[in-house]
């Protein structure tokens, strides 16, 4: 290389550092003042980086000048924040790395929470009717709902069935869910009905087939054709079965309603009313069969006393029976004559 090539070659260099001393950083080289040049240094930039400028050009990229002859491995260049969503809902300002590390989602350098809108969790709410939505913890408190946490599903959730005033047979009212309401024989009046709004009947009303119900007042007592008893639940009335005793035998069918024994007429007639107020077809005698104890056999040695209406004897054989036999030997006929049994109900 002649010596005219190379003045001219470190002519060229020296422009070269000199030009980049103001905008870069030479591997190895501390910046320095060119000739007739500001002097340059580490420069830290809105966005965290660092560049090697003049002042006056790290003032008007926005940064901050660290110093002549700094260079940007001396510096810390303090890195840029931003509104930071975490899984909650909730919103921090914070770094970039740190809203990651907390499972967030970065909003962007510099901005702020007032300026985001961070996604709102969900869970289940129970609705005051049993059923179930998913909705956000606000949505759920102004549709007047119990939130059961955020990121639960209906399906894991259990909400209650809803409640609601039941008016008892007693007559008084307690709040319960429907199904426990017809379980105590109880009326339901409605989901969110409360004992206040719910209207309980409580007089009795006995009814022609000896049920009772309980009603506001007479007039729908006497609708029904029953009897009126103010002020009474129907678990102190004891309402009277009409046409009991009847005229016929419980166990025969016949024509007229009702029997001849009352108990036995009430316990059928509660069963089937047509009993009582219609007649006692056969499926009243056989509902009577399957209900109640047929009558006992009448013993024949049972012949005293004289009940003095054409019977004789009180339920009882013993000592007066067995002397009445002894006094009537040789009298056929009379009440003692027991014997032989003649095979259609008869003795003697």
């Amino acid at each position: 290389m002649n010596k005219t090539n190379r003045i001219a070659r470190i002519a060229n260099v020296r422009l070269w550092i000199a030009a980049c001393m103001t905008a870069c950083v030479l591997v190895g080289v501390t910046p320095r003042a060119a000739a007739g040049g500001p002097p340059s240094g580490a420069c830290c930039l809105p966005d965290g980086s660092c560049v090697i400028a003049s002042s006056q050009n790290c003032a008007a990229s926005g940064g901050v000048y660290q110093g002549d002859f700094t260079t940007c491995d001396q510096v810390f260049c303090p890195q840029p924040d931003g509104a930071c969503c975490i899984v909650d809902g909730s919103c921090i300002v914070t770094f970039q790395q740190d809203c990651v590390a907390v499972g967030g989602t970065y909003q962007g350098d510099f901005t702020t929470c007032s300026q985001v809108n961070c996604p709102q969790p969900s869970g289940a709410c129970c609705l005051p009717n049993g059923s179930c939505v998913n909705v956000t913890f606000r949505e759920c408190e102004a549709i007047g709902g119990v939130y059961q946490g955020d990121t639960v599903t209906c399906s894991q959730a259990n909400c209650p069935p809803p409640t609601g005033a039941c008016c008892l047979p007693d007559g008084s009212c307690d709040i319960t869910q429907a199904f426990e309401c017809s379980a105590q024989s109880g009326i339901y009046q409605g989901d969110n009905v409360s004992c206040v709004q719910a209207e309980c009947p409580s007089n009795a009303c006995c009814l022609p087939d000896g049920n009772c119900i309980l009603v506001l007042d007479s007039g729908d007592c006497t609708d029904q054709g029953g009897t009126f008893i103010a002020g009474t639940p129907c678990i102190q009335v004891d309402c009277p079965v009409e046409n009991c005793p009847g005229i016929g035998d419980c166990f025969t069918a016949n024509d007229t309603p009702g029997c001849n024994n009352e108990a036995c007429c009430t316990l059928v007639c509660l069963v089937d009313s047509f009993c009582c107020s219609v007649e006692w077809d056969s499926t009243c005698a056989n509902q009577a069969a399957e209900l109640c104890e047929p009558p006992a056999e009448p013993c024949p040695w049972d012949c005293t006393p004289d009940n003095g209406d054409g019977t004789f004897g009180n339920g009882v054989v013993n000592i007066d029976d067995l002397l009445e036999v002894i006094n009537s030997f040789g009298n056929p006929g009379g009440p003692c004559d027991s014997a032989p049994d003649n095979g259609d109900g008869t003795f003697g």
